[in-house]
């Protein structure tokens, strides 16, 4: 599937012309209210945007949303009813919540592509639900199928009514990143054909495991395997362990786990830790697809590369990442759903009084949040697009014997999707981050009310910055494959891209310097030069950044130093330019397919204002390399004023085609009927205990007033 599936071929439509609409379509609405006011103001209709955006899935989102909100277990479960409730009434109301979504039988085994719809609508409604869930059904059912061989799928075929429960634990105390260096162990014993389970010390117990706290059974468990007590490590491989009864619960002997507690966020996720006292697990428990020991204790593997062995292992974490990416998205559309619509609703000040404009009329909230609109849009076509190159290499991979996989195309189709899952996890969730904040704050004091939602936003997006890989740290494969690209660009070998996004590189060897040739504001605007104009800003930083790591080495720095002292200023920023390009490029592709031209006229809109904002704060890069004059870069910031100024009008039909049913946005200020302030008082007036004497009022009368002064020291 593309990111964006041609519709009927129409002309877009305008809020004036209703006869062909969808009933739900709010811009061609008789309704009255601020909002409106703005839909009215559309040159297109929200319903055919979220037509090209949902594509064939627009009807199964529909659906799953209607059982979110018709079901009195998920009704429950939003986050503003689960708010006073304690962790562990929480953690219930979540499971119960999980097992409701195995009984509708919502997810697809199998299709990444319908498990994000699927991801998408159920993290709208709760975050810590749809972790809590992925992470058994997707993330430890996967390892089962794609890691293991026969005897696993006995495991994975009873994950599906939560008789086996499972979690993914890799990190430890010590060790997350640098994964190589974790320190649990898994010895082979063959008298007994046992592996042999065991944390050395407490640093190396396994933490922040999802799952793992109150609620898991089953664990793949990352450790090095040894052949003898006295063998060396043959790397890290991963095992899948019983840690819990599947009679009583209790801990198997032998384990010790438990739960974390509160976290900044995500709380109805009982992240978890556990350690291994020389704990006996069957010659089966190694999920033994790509590498296996056999009873005598030989170590037989397809892929004798242990480098190459590890990465095909970690291979499944890639969907994590470009899930996470994808999530990361899905926070910022509702932070700018929100955003906007109470912007469009709020007025302060005007120009005579007592005439109040609405804020959103103010070109510093325009400047504020339509090019996070921009950024949400960007990043939506990106990750579908993403998501279905994932998809057509996880298809082959399943059909491939483990020994061809080498020496297929989809070790190379693997290794760019890598270098873009680690690129685009860290843009998608930095942005989300950011942006969520933006919002939070462009709405006033509203924003900081819980029943609003940008805490709950904000501090479930947070932990996408770190886990699957810190951002900072993860976005260093990217910049590690664009070296290698350009490294085999310059050395004459052939580049290997199927995906076509390092294509570009091959340009660094156009020795003709290239310049930008607009000379107006409308010319510089347009989405070719803009794009253009990001490609070149990568692939500057590009050179710079091999320039640099050339130098430290010629210092005599060794590779290990050199790569360190060229991280800052260089390769962080050559993998967020390469990446800033890639997302626009995307964009601007599928923008290029759409049939509609009123459709088409507002995403190039976006599209411009999503480059300029990526260049906002690299200006100097095009000017420093003479890409730019200073002329031009002032007709770049005009350009963004006035885009934000053309897009104001758009902007609530906009963030309608983007935003999930109201039930599930599940904000007062945030609705779509434009009654922030009605829904505001009543969200006050029915909260619990809010109308209610406090139970501590003696405290404040009588002989339960303090003295002043009476604790003051007399020396």
């Amino acid at each position: 599937m593309s990111a964006v599936e041609p519709q009927v071929q129409m002309e877009g439509a305008s809020s004036t012309s209703t006869s062909s609409c969808h009933a739900s379509c709010l811009t061609c609405s008789s309704k009255s209210g601020p909002l409106h006011t703005y839909r009215k103001a559309s040159s297109f209709c929200s319903y055919q945007m979220k037509q090209l955006l949902e594509g064939k899935w627009l009807d199964r989102k529909r659906e799953i949303f209607d059982i979110l909100e018709r079901d009195p277990i998920f009704r429950a479960g939003t986050m503003n009813n689960m708010r006073d409730l304690t962790r562990d009434e929480w953690l219930e109301s979540v499971i119960e919540q999980v097992k409701r979504l195995v009984e509708y039988g919502l997810h697809a085994d199998g299709d990444p592509i319908a498990n994000a719809v699927f991801s998408e609508c159920v993290g709208c409604h709760n975050f810590s639900l749809v972790v809590r869930f992925s992470l058994h059904i997707l993330l430890f059912r996967l390892c089962c199928q794609f890691l293991g061989t026969e005897v696993h799928q006995t495991l994975a075929e009873k994950s599906k009514n939560l008789e086996v429960y499972g979690c993914f634990a890799l990190t430890e105390m010590s060790h997350g990143t640098n994964a190589k260096a974790i320190r649990t162990t898994a010895t082979y014993d063959a008298t007994t054909q046992e592996f042999i389970i065991h944390t050395p010390d407490m640093e190396a117990t396994k933490m922040w495991i999802g799952n793992l706290g109150k609620t898991a059974n089953h664990v793949v468990l990352w450790a090095h395997l040894h052949l003898s007590a006295t063998g060396p490590s043959l790397g890290i491989h991963p095992f899948v362990v019983q840690i819990r009864s599947l009679v009583d619960h209790l801990p198997m002997p032998g384990v010790l786990v438990g739960d974390m507690g509160h976290k900044l966020g995500q709380n109805g996720l009982d992240n978890g830790f556990v350690s291994f006292d020389n704990y006996r697990v069957s010659r089966d428990a190694l999920l033994n697809r790509f590498a296996n020991v056999t009873p005598d204790g030989r170590y037989e593997t397809v892929v004798e590369d242990p480098d190459k062995r590890v990465a095909l292992f970690f291979s499944a974490l890639s969907s994590g990442r470009v899930m996470i990416a994808y999530y990361s998205t899905c926070n910022l559309k509702m932070a700018v759903s929100i955003a906007v619509r109470y912007s469009a609703c709020r007025k302060q000040f005007g120009p005579n009084e007592p005439e109040e404009l609405p804020v959103l009329e103010y070109p510093l909230q325009q400047a504020r949040l339509l090019p996070l609109v921009a950024s949400a849009y960007a990043l939506h076509f990106y990750c579908w697009w993403q998501l279905d190159q994932f998809n057509h290499w996880w298809q082959q991979m399943q059909a491939v014997q483990p020994d061809q996989i080498l020496n297929s195309n989809m070790n190379e189709l693997l290794n760019e999707i890598h270098s873009l899952a680690s690129g685009s996890k860290p843009l998608a969730s930095w942005i989300a981050q950011s942006g969520i904040q933006t919002c939070r704050e462009a709405c006033g004091g509203h924003g900081y009310l819980a029943v609003n939602r940008f805490g709950d936003l904000r501090e479930d997006n947070d932990p996408n910055c770190t886990y699957e890989g810190d951002n900072s740290v993860l976005i260093q494969q990217t910049a590690k494959f664009l070296l290698t690209t350009l490294k085999a660009v310059l050395t004459g070998k052939k580049l290997k891209s199927p995906l076509g996004t390092v294509k570009y590189v091959e340009e660094v060897l156009v020795e003709d310097r290239i310049r930008c040739e607009a000379t107006t504001e409308s010319a510089i605007c347009q989405v070719d030069v803009i794009v253009a104009a990001l490609k070149q800003r990568a692939l500057t930083h590009l050179k710079m950044s091999a320039e640099r790591l050339q130098a430290k080495l010629g210092e005599g720095e060794d590779v290990f130093t050199a790569w360190n002292s060229s991280q800052v200023f260089y390769l962080q920023s050559t993998a967020i330019a390469h990446m800033d390009y890639t997302t626009s490029r995307v964009f601007a592709e599928q923008i290029a397919r759409c049939a509609q031209p009123k459709l088409k006229l507002v995403l190039e809109k976006l599209c411009v204002l999503y480059g300029i904002s990526r260049l906002q704060t690299d200006f100097i890069t095009l000017r420093e390399h003479d890409y730019m004059s200073s002329e031009q870069i002032q007709m770049l910031k005009h350009g963004f004023i006035n885009l934000c100024g053309q897009l104001k009008s758009e902007s609530v039909s906009l963030v309608d085609a983007l935003a999930p049913p109201d039930a599930i946005l599940n904000s007062p200020i945030g609705a779509s009927d434009g009654k922030p302030y009605q829904r505001l008082y009543n969200a006050m007036m029915t909260a619990p205990k809010s109308l209610e004497r406090a139970d501590w009022w003696k405290s404040l009368k009588g002989s339960q007033l303090p003295v002043p002064g009476s604790l003051k020291s007399k020396l």
